[in-house]
């Protein structure tokens, strides 16, 4: 099954929830630098018939308003291309050349997004170095309700089947370690929220054009933005996710939806990048959406 999936060719609404998830890693730096971040993925959907789970490689390159991130599933390559100035997000699909484009100035606005996601973010005072940077600790929680979500997405899910989900929950617990002090970390927070406002115009021009509801509920845009209580460059994060609930359903979902999740910045560069990077590549088509 992990084969299957890693061979796959991303639909279009695949390709947008992909370009949101690689904002997660991207750093907002004023100089150049290069962050890279690797991520696994253990147990749930993510274990296939080989129980070997997943893994992928995240590498962000910034120059001022400019940022590229590439990630790498193995058999698939993404990029995506975010100009904060002239508010434009390219999304390279290599294998048909073309490069989706999204303006991000004006957002299309869809139906009101799910309910909010509650979130907790609370730094515990412990700091440790990861890879020799001075980083501190914040615990994650995050609960969303399932029936929520999947109303917010548009699920075109039957009555009954959309029953099962009712007080159903996903939570998500864990940890990050964040620099607070590494180099450009005090532009982290600028930078991501452009970013984020950069994917959720993307998914919403998809709602919209769809007339579905948004599908992102709300609260989850947090994850793009980053989290204000715990500013920084994020070194380690580490997360588990369980369903929890009543119900007939949530037997099945509990073994779907346990996984663990780590991050972990594999690398740091402060080398120059080359201007060229920023832009789409020769012979690609420009797809406005």
């Amino acid at each position: 099954m992990n084969g299957t999936i890693r061979r796959m060719t991303l639909s279009k609404p695949a390709v947008l929830a992909a370009a949101a998830a690689v904002l997660l890693c991207s750093v907002g730096l004023a100089a150049d630098v290069t962050v890279t971040i690797s991520t696994t993925i253990e147990g749930g959907l993510a274990a296939g018939a080989s129980n070997t789970g997943t893994s992928s490689k995240v590498v962000t390159k910034i120059s001022g308003a400019r940022s590229r991130t590439d990630l790498d599933m193995g058999d698939q390559v993404m990029t995506t291309i975010i100009d904060t100035e002239s508010n434009q997000m390219h999304v390279l699909r290599p294998a048909e050349k073309t490069a989706l484009l999204f303006p991000f100035d004006t957002v299309a606005t869809g139906q009101p997004a799910a309910p909010a996601i509650d979130t907790e973010v609370k730094a515990t005072g412990r700091t440790r170095d990861i890879e020799g940077v001075p980083c501190t600790e914040f615990t994650v929680r995050m609960k969303m309700d399932m029936a929520a979500m999947a109303a917010g997405a548009g699920s075109s899910l039957p009555p009954e089947a959309s029953a099962l989900l009712k007080d159903v929950f996903l939570r998500v617990e864990g940890s990050t370690w964040v620099a607070k002090d590494a180099p450009g970390a005090t532009d982290y927070a600028a930078f991501q929220k452009a970013a984020a406002r950069a994917a959720m115009a993307a998914l919403s021009r998809g709602s919209a054009s769809s007339g579905r509801a948004s599908p992102l509920p709300g609260g989850l845009e947090r994850l793009f933005t980053g989290f204000p209580e715990a500013t920084g460059i994020p070194y380690l994060t580490e997360l588990t996710t369980a369903v929890e609930g009543t119900g007939q359903f949530v037997a099945l979902l509990q073994g779907m939806a346990q996984m663990k999740i780590v991050s972990k910045v594999t690398g740091v560069s402060t080398d120059a990048v080359a201007a060229d990077t920023f832009t789409v590549p020769e012979g690609y088509t420009v797809v406005k959406q």
